[in-house]
């Protein structure tokens, strides 16, 4: 990545043992000169040691550079004189990554060129989508995270962009998955309405007998309860079919197949037969 002067210079960190500061482990320090102190006012005249002084300051300390002045100007400005730059650049440094996890560490004229390899150091994406990546993860936004990246989708095999492929992951009609109304089945997205509506044991269904709805898985079980089901008489009697509830009222007053005992039973009759030979007896 390219960087102007003023971008890679900005904010540099000196290990401790060159670092005028030796109390912390790094030392952030701006390449620009310090601003030189204010002149003595003028309604007072300026004395022969006054007069030395400043001379001395100003000897010591060049300018600070106006804005909005050209790089190559800036340069003239930090670097006064050529001991001044062989000093600067002479200066141990570490990585602008090094709080990232680079180890690097050298004279600062070898830092723009480190910078060219540095793993952590950001470069534009090769495909062009915009971002800025540190090289150890270039591999990775390539792979995963790049919006231009070329992808297929793992279901219906079809090619997309990496945004296009974020958009479709969706709405695949090959993707499996698993079936909204819970029954544990997995079917691909484009047969699942057929599912639910014919196939899904959790499907609701109306009993044909009570008009009522139950799951399909537990629609036979009800099928053997249901009060309004037809069922035969148990006597083998003439009449048909009849509902479940009234089973019992048809075996109590109307089946003619039913052994009912005589009504003089208490007083020592033993009769019991079919309900139409009872009113003979």
């Amino acid at each position: 990545m390219v960087r102007s002067l003023s971008q890679w210079t900005k904010t540099l960190s000196f290990p401790a043992r060159i670092s005028p500061n030796r109390n912390s482990k790094d030392c952030s320090v701006n390449v620009l000169p310090i601003t030189p102190p204010p002149a003595p006012p003028r309604n007072k005249p300026a004395t022969s040691t006054t007069t030395c002084s400043s001379s001395n300051s100003s000897t010591m300390s060049s300018p600070s550079p106006p804005p909005n002045v050209p790089i190559t100007e800036i340069s003239q400005i930090i670097y006064p004189d050529p001991e001044s730059e062989k000093a600067i650049m002479g200066s141990l440094v570490f990585c602008i990554h090094h709080k990232q996890g680079c180890k690097w560490s050298d004279e600062l004229r070898k830092l723009k060129a480190h910078l060219n390899t540095c793993k952590h150091d950001a470069i534009p994406c090769p495909n062009k989508c915009g971002s800025q990546i540190p090289r150890v993860m270039m591999t990775d936004h390539l792979a995963f995270t790049c919006i231009l990246r070329r992808a297929i989708c793992e279901f219906c095999n079809v090619e997309f962009t990496g945004l296009g492929l974020e958009e479709h992951a969706g709405t695949c009609s090959s993707e499996p998955m698993y079936c909204e109304s819970k029954c544990g089945a997995r079917v691909v997205r484009g047969r699942m309405s057929i599912h639910r509506a014919k196939d899904c044991s959790k499907r609701l269904r109306r009993c044909p007998h009570c008009s009522r709805e139950f799951s399909a898985d537990t629609l036979s079980a009800h099928g053997a309860t249901c009060p309004r089901s037809p069922v035969p008489c148990p006597q083998r009697c003439d009449a048909g079919p009849m509902a479940r509830a009234d089973l019992d009222s048809h075996l109590r007053d109307e089946c003619k197949a039913l052994s009912v005992p005589c009504s003089f039973k208490d007083a020592g009759c033993r009769f019991k037969g079919p309900r139409h030979l009872l009113e003979a007896h």
